[in-house]
């Protein structure tokens, strides 16, 4: 970790497992990790040993949370760590994000009123935005979670995804879901309010 260009850590390198499958797809994965008081951290370093059957990663973000002074770093990625992707590297240092670089999204659910159009599994989604230049930004996969009864039949059900990293003018999403649950659904259908 760095603060202003100037290494914060002596300890070396961290390595980062408390689980056998840590970095799968679409996974949030947290470690709390001791330190001094270490300040405003600006820039992160992440690797990994480029070992396993398949060892290559895509990082979403890192965000450090200090316990301490309530303060919350993210560290936009968006990048591949594998010697077969992207430009082949395995490390990356990452800067802080700005203010301005963060945002927060409200998804805003509409379950038909049609006989079977509810769910009990899983709902997810990933928004898509246009950023300046035309570049395509897809935000990660976030489940859509807020109470036990979501997306029943003909209810409304709404979701504040808070401190994203920002994906410029909205053009796409997807949604679905993964058929667990009692009653995964059998009707589906989407509308644009």
């Amino acid at each position: 970790m760095y603060r202003d260009q100037t290494l914060l850590m002596t300890r070396g390198k961290l390595l980062l497992e408390n689980s056998r499958n840590n970095f799968e797809r679409g996974q949030m994965d947290v470690f709390f990790i001791t330190f001094a008081n270490l300040g405003p951290v600006t820039a992160v370093e992440i690797e990994h040993d480029n070992s396993g059957a398949a060892p290559g990663w895509h990082c979403e973000q890192v965000v450090v949370v200090d316990e301490t002074a309530n303060a919350r770093y993210a560290f936009p990625c968006d990048r591949w760590l594998a010697k077969d992707e992207d430009d082949g590297l395995i490390r990356r240092r990452l800067q802080a994000a700005a203010a301005s670089d963060t945002t927060s999204y409200r998804v805003i659910t509409y379950t038909s009123d049609i006989r079977g159009a509810g769910t009990d599994a899983r709902v997810y989604v990933e928004l898509c935005g246009t950023k300046p230049g035309g570049v395509e930004a897809w935000g990660p996969r976030h489940i859509l979670d807020s109470q036990a009864n979501n997306f029943e039949r003909a209810q409304v059900d709404s979701f504040l995804l808070k401190k994203q990293k920002a994906l410029g003018q909205l053009t796409k999403l997807k949604i679905g879901h993964d058929n667990s649950g009692a009653g995964p659904g059998k009707a589906t259908r989407c509308n644009r309010p």
